[in-house]
């Protein structure tokens, strides 16, 4: 690594999960590369846009780590100084509506089959597209933000657009926006809590559990026969009627419990039949965003975590 050293920090649980994951299966697709899209009307400032970018890589210690294993028994994550954006810019302004859609999707689905190198920072590239409107004639333009999960949770996505966005304003001077909480201070706060006690309080509240195997993992057979890699994960969405929601609500409030906690054990009940388990255990995920760490709720970083629920 030719960068100059900034810190040396612990990782929290989930980016040792997620970096376990990444020495797992590091050949196909990586599951945990995740990307934002934003799409603008009318001409962008490349340039502006591009400072931005580098300003938030500045003002973020946590978006330029890079993640090392190798000669250590816990992984580490080191951050970096002066850390160079990965930038792409790409003109299909020459190009009809029809093949232009074809295009974006192409390049959307290429750039998060690229895989990153987690000791090689940033795990963080930025590409702007520029094209033209259905008729051919209005600017419009594409920004494809891919990224590691490593580094932020989908709560950081928005406050990320929102300053990206202050920076593209200010053509990247940072000096009226207001300072960042460091992301070194949530692990600050991990690092002084009780890890032997929590580990006491789970051992407890899962003693006796057995494993719910629902399924096996999603896998893609490889183009070559060998062993299968990772499939991609879709997103399936449905809604529920309004007038089950308000049944749901109604039940919620007669048991005094939130309207999570009643999914989650209709979830638990739904597992429990297609396997014949009458004792049941999924991951759900927490926020993880401890209101003991001043101005968390504002901080752009990883602090989600997937914990067992026992049913």
């Amino acid at each position: 690594m030719s960068h100059e050293l900034e810190d040396v920090w612990p990782l929290s649980p989930l980016q040792e999960g997620l970096v376990y994951h990444a020495l797992l299966d590091s050949e196909g697709p990586d599951v945990y590369a995740v990307q934002l899209i934003l799409d603008f009307d009318g001409v962008v400032d490349a340039v502006a846009l591009r400072a931005a970018g580098q300003a938030l890589l500045d003002r973020h210690a946590n978006l330029r780590a890079a993640f090392w294993i190798d000669d250590l028994d816990q992984p580490v994550q080191v951050v970096v100084r002066d850390v160079e954006l990965p930038w792409e810019e790409i003109d299909l302004s020459h190009l009809t509506a029809a093949e232009v859609e074809g295009e974006l999707r192409a390049f959307a689905d290429a750039e998060r089959a690229r895989r990153f190198d987690l000791d090689r920072p940033p795990l963080l590239r930025m590409a702007l597209i520029r094209h033209r409107d259905g008729r051919g004639v209005a600017d419009r333009s594409r920004l494809v933000i891919t990224q590691h999960h490593v580094l932020v949770d989908g709560w950081s996505a928005p406050l990320m657009v929102r300053e990206l966005l202050a920076l593209y304003d200010a053509k990247g001077d940072d000096s009226g926006l207001p300072s960042v909480t460091p992301y070194r201070e949530y692990l600050v706060w991990l690092s002084e809590q009780d890890r032997d006690g929590a580990r006491e309080a789970w051992t407890t509240a899962l003693a006796g559990a057995e494993p719910t195997l629902l399924s096996a993992p999603p896998v893609a057979a490889a183009s070559d026969g060998n062993a299968p890699v990772p499939a991609l994960p879709e997103r399936f969405i449905t809604h529920v009627p309004q007038e089950t929601t308000a049944m749901l609500q109604a039940q919620a409030r007669r048991l005094g419990v939130t309207l999570s906690t009643l999914v989650q054990c209709v979830w638990g009940v739904l597992i429990g039949r297609m396997t014949g388990q009458d004792d049941v255990v999924f991951g759900a995920v927490v926020s993880g965003r401890t209101p003991e760490v001043p101005g968390v709720e504002s901080m752009i970083g990883l602090f989600i975590n997937t914990v067992p629920v026992r049913v």
